[in-house]
């Protein structure tokens, strides 16, 4: 569902702007889900403690949220009644409502009409019942990149459509599989940058073995205490933010030379 009501009673009973702006954001995320979304989901749209706040108007927001839901799901309902009526146009009269002959002058030859004028209904004539898209799941996504071997982070793919709405441009998503494959060509495209290491305790590790920096540590007299050393200038400087491998490297042989 891409609408919900905003109730004035928002303003009526003197709600606070902060109060007012959690309460809207919950209810665009409860529509666009179409069911109450948990934790997780919220917090790629807003932050904790507005998620908090928000949930202590729950039962109204559902009471809001369910009432569009329920307009949407009887519409859709009467959509696919009439549908079903189109389907089967070709054989909604009964045989005994048939006239044939004379004996009604001014009556249509219903016979005569469907004989001639009604083409056959066949298979290829008849609408295809449209089947409503289903945003993939990271894993699902995950899968399919392995099976291509593109590289692409499953993880940053659906983050970005799910912050989109599962939109490509002002367009709802058809095929998500073809969105990744069109990645696949920009990726291709792209020219290799090279990789940034998060400075976080668990995250970054520097170790005289580790290839990345091995070259580094030939005939160092103790390798290890050099390593260490580095590490915590870097993570001491640099925690929260990411560095390139070659400002590691470049801060190994400062150490190495005696430059800091």
């Amino acid at each position: 569902m891409d609408w919900t009501k905003i109730p004035t009673t928002l303003i009526t009973k003197r709600y606070s702007d902060y109060e007012i702006s959690c309460i809207v954001k919950f209810q665009l995320v409860w529509a666009m889900n179409e069911e109450q979304p948990d934790e997780k989901t919220c917090l790629r749209y807003m932050t904790k403690k507005q998620y908090q706040t928000a949930m202590t108007y729950v039962d109204s927001i559902s009471s809001i949220v369910g009432d569009g839901l329920s307009s949407v799901k009887r519409k859709r309902e009467a959509e696919k009644i009439r549908y079903n009526k189109i389907k089967h146009l070709d054989n909604f009269l009964p045989a005994d409502c048939k006239q044939t002959g004379s004996s009604l002058p001014s009556q249509i030859r219903l016979d005569k009409i469907r004989e001639d004028n009604i083409p056959p209904v066949s298979r290829d004539t008849v609408p295809q019942r449209v089947t409503r898209f289903q945003k993939p799941t990271i894993d699902e996504i995950r899968v399919y990149c392995s099976e291509r071997n593109n590289g692409i982070n499953a993880e940053s793919f659906y983050d970005f459509y799910e912050s989109k709405g599962w939109k490509v441009g002002s367009s709802p998503m058809k095929d998500w599989k073809a969105a990744v494959r069109t990645w696949e060509k920009k990726k291709a495209k792209e020219p290799e940058l090279e990789p940034m290491i998060l400075i976080e305790e668990g995250v970054f590790y520097l170790d005289s073995s580790m290839k990345e920096y091995q070259d580094l540590f030939v005939g160092v007299a103790n390798p290890d205490d050099l390593a260490l050393s580095v590490w915590k200038w870097v993570f001491k400087n640099f925690e929260g933010k990411r560095v390139k491998i070659s400002f590691i490297r470049s801060m190994i042989e400062k150490f190495k030379n005696g430059m800091i």
